[in-house]
């Protein structure tokens, strides 16, 4: 329940901010311009090989009484739990970044990959028994898996205080999410005479193994991909998606002094 009203506050507490942020430049330039403003503004961030080794060293944690299942990103041992309590806000942004960057460039070759630590899942009563994870040491990692990883939507979930996959909308933009993962792995769903998706039952099926081996594959994922160091930036500033700029080191002139000059 504190959980829940957390997450309230927060997601209330966002929108709150973007409302007064957006009316502050609307004041300012017009709503025209204050729109334009927000889609041509760009972000930038240097993805440190820091970064990289942060991330391979989380662990997952399912949650499968969360919307659809959240897999949850976190940090394990005493000293990341001590460093995570004085995380400043701007180092948990970077994180997120760092997370989202992480999905949508990392490369991993289909195979059979040993899993270095466990899956925890949140067991509660009354959970259904097929929503609880199976204790496995080996997973096999598929061109499916890596395709919806690479457009899976990382984010910093403030009721976890953790990163996390978005639980309602995974993959893309829909709350029925089986069809933003039909798009990104190129699987044809009929229409209803009303209009509406059809979806298989072989297809529902399919899809409900995808998703349910999320917490497995997201965690072979994080300790074995491959992905560069780099700079990579997006625009619109705030829900743009991430583009890769240049690869690491970072360009000398960032160095560069004045007495350069």
């Amino acid at each position: 329940m504190r959980r829940q009203i957390k997450l309230i506050f927060s997601a209330t507490l966002a929108v709150l901010v973007m409302s007064l942020n957006l009316r502050a430049a609307i004041a300012d330039d017009g709503i025209d311009q204050a729109l334009n403003k927000l889609k041509n503004e760009e972000r930038c961030f240097w993805l440190t090989q820091g970064n990289i080794d942060y991330l391979r060293n989380l662990s997952i944690r399912w949650d499968p009484m969360m919307e659809n299942g959240a897999a949850v990103v976190e940090a394990t041992g005493v000293l990341n739990r001590l460093t995570g309590l004085f995380r400043s806000e701007s180092s948990q942004r970077d994180i997120e970044y760092a997370f989202q960057i992480f999905l949508a460039f990392g490369t991993l070759k289909p195979g059979v990959y040993n899993l270095k630590s466990d899956v925890v899942s949140d067991y509660r009563d009354g959970i259904k028994d097929e929503w609880r994870l199976a204790k496995i040491d080996k997973f096999e990692f598929t061109e499916s898996h890596l395709k919806l990883l690479n457009h899976a939507r990382g984010e910093w979930n403030d009721f976890y205080d953790a990163l996390a996959i978005d639980p309602k909308r995974p993959y893309g933009d829909m709350t029925n999410f089986e069809l933003d993962m039909a798009d990104i792995l190129g699987i044809r769903i009929e229409m209803d005479p009303e209009g509406n998706p059809k979806i298989e039952p072989a297809q529902q099926k399919q899809f409900d193994s995808l998703f349910q081996n999320l917490p497995f594959s997201l965690a072979v994922f994080l300790e074995n991909a491959s992905i560069k160091a780099g700079e990579f930036c997006r625009k619109p500033a705030d829900w743009g998606e991430w583009q890769r700029k240049s690869e690491w080191p970072e360009p000398r002139s960032r160095y560069k002094s004045t007495r350069d000059e």
